[in-house]
C-alpha cells in the first residue's frame, strides 16, 4: 500500500491521473484485504468465557447445511447427513460452532470441483463423554504434508485463500476443550473430524 501511495504522489506531478486511479484501486483492495485478515484474527484474542454453553448437534448440523443449500446445489453436491438424535448436547457456543461447520463443509465443496458425482457425508460417533462430527467428501484428498499443515495460519491451497479459515475453526474447537483433526476418508477424499465433550444434562 506504501509502495502504491508514494508511487501515486510521483504520477500526481506528471499528471497521470488514469494511472493514479489504479493505483488507488489496488490501495483499496489491499485494504479489503487486510480488514478481512484482522477480522479473523479477533478469533484468537477474544477469550471465550462460555464453556458450558449447551449446543444440540443436530440443531447446529441442520443450520450450517440450509446456509450452504443454494451452493450444495449449484454444484450438484450430494448430502449424505445420518440422522442424528434431537437430545444429542455438546458442550460449545452454537454461532461459533456453526461456523465451524460452515467453514468444513465449503471446504468439502471447493474440493469436489473434478469429482463424480461429488459427495459431502456427515457422520457421528457418540461416545460416554463426547461427540465425534465426521465430515469427509469424496474429492481428490490431501497429502501427507498437507495433513501436516492444513491448520497452520496462511497455509492454503487454494489460489485466492488466506489459509486461517481451519487454522480458526481448530482454534474454536480448543477453546471448548474439543479437538479437529484430518484423516484420509476411506471411500477416498479427505475427513474432519471434531471431537467435543458431551453434555451431561442431554438426557443420556
Amino acid at each position: 500500500m506504501r509502495t502504491y501511495a508514494e508511487n501515486s504522489r510521483k504520477l500526481l506531478v506528471k499528471e497521470r491521473y488514469d494511472a493514479v486511479a489504479g493505483n488507488i484501486e489496488e490501495i483499496i483492495s489491499l485494504n479489503k484485504m487486510i480488514a478481512d485478515i484482522i477480522a479473523r484474527f479477533k478469533v484468537f484474542a477474544r477469550k471465550t468465557t462460555e464453556n458450558n454453553t449447551r449446543t444440540a448437534v443436530a440443531d447446529s448440523i441442520r443450520s450450517a447445511t440450509s446456509l450452504l443449500r443454494n451452493k450444495l446445489i449449484k454444484h450438484g453436491v450430494i448430502l449424505r447427513v445420518e440422522e442424528l438424535p434431537p437430545h444429542l448436547v455438546v458442550n460449545i457456543d452454537a454461532v461459533q460452532f456453526e461456523q465451524v461447520l460452515i467453514n468444513l463443509l465449503h471446504n468439502a465443496i471447493q474440493a469436489l470441483e473434478n469429482a463424480h458425482p461429488p459427495q459431502i457425508g456427515v457422520h457421528f460417533t457418540p461416545q460416554e463423554d463426547t461427540v465425534a462430527i465426521h465430515i469427509w467428501d469424496n474429492g481428490p484428498g490431501l497429502d501427507d504434508e498437507q495433513k501436516h499443515k492444513i491448520f497452520n495460519p496462511f497455509y492454503t491451497s487454494k489460489p485466492d485463500g488466506l489459509g486461517l479459515g481451519l487454522t480458526i475453526s481448530r482454534r474454536i474447537i480448543d477453546a471448548f476443550s474439543g479437538t479437529l483433526t484430518v484423516k484420509d476418508h476411506s471411500g477416498g477424499g479427505c475427513e474432519f473430524i471434531i471431537t467435543l465433550p458431551r453434555s451431561t444434562e442431554d438426557g443420556q
